[in-house]
């Protein structure tokens, strides 16, 4: 007798995904509060908060920054708004969608993260994501219009909500360690994971 998965390898690995998405049964979902109380702190990776008393012009040495260079132009402007000299632009790419880059205000260099920009939100998230947004913004972090990523001035610390890369299967909370050079991922939760707000 053949199983149902040899007959149909596209069921078992569709199954398969299912269930490596969903918590086992019976395993009690996160809410959003405390999503937010048990992750790291801005206050963990605090930094000194440096004086760029102006910002240097943005480098437009790579495509991307030359491609966004008005964007990126426009928040260097403003100064420094994470990890003590940077500057992190951010700019829409469609519904739900940011795109974004940090620039360096000491230096004018800009860093791209392949694996981390583009970053969507799904409709089903923005509920559970709003709530976590508030409690993020009453911890100080940045009130900017884009609410996928929240950070502050004197941390190191980015935490970022959705999905990098469009990626459906990367959708939760990443907690995000700029080390300077790069980000280096310190904790992440699942959107599986997180009860759903009604």
């Amino acid at each position: 007798m053949i199983s149902h998965a040899k007959r149909n390898p596209w069921a078992a690995a569709t199954l398969a995904a299912l269930l490596g998405a969903t918590p086992a049964l019976g395993a009690p979902c996160l809410s959003a509060d405390a999503v937010f109380k048990t992750g790291p702190k801005f206050s963990g990776y605090a930094v000194g908060r440096e004086k760029a008393v102006r910002p240097a012009p943005v480098v437009l040495a790579s495509r991307e920054a030359r491609q966004f260079r008005s964007m990126l132009r426009e928040a260097a402007k403003a100064g420094p708004n994470f990890a003590g000299h940077y500057t992190i632009a951010g700019w829409g790419c469609g519904t739900s969608c940011l795109d974004w880059g940090v620039v360096d205000a000491l230096t004018g260099k800009v860093a791209f993260d392949a694996k981390l920009r583009v970053l969507e939100t799904p409709s089903s998230d923005w509920t559970n994501y709003g709530a976590l947004t508030k409690s993020f913004a009453a911890s100080g972090a940045n009130a900017q219009s884009f609410d996928l990523l929240l950070f502050r001035r004197d941390s190191a610390l980015l935490v970022m909500l959705g999905e990098p890369g469009e990626d459906e299967t990367r959708d939760g909370v990443r907690y995000l360690h700029w080390t300077g050079t790069r980000f280096e991922q310190v904790k992440f939760v699942p959107a599986t994971e997180i009860c759903r707000a009604d």
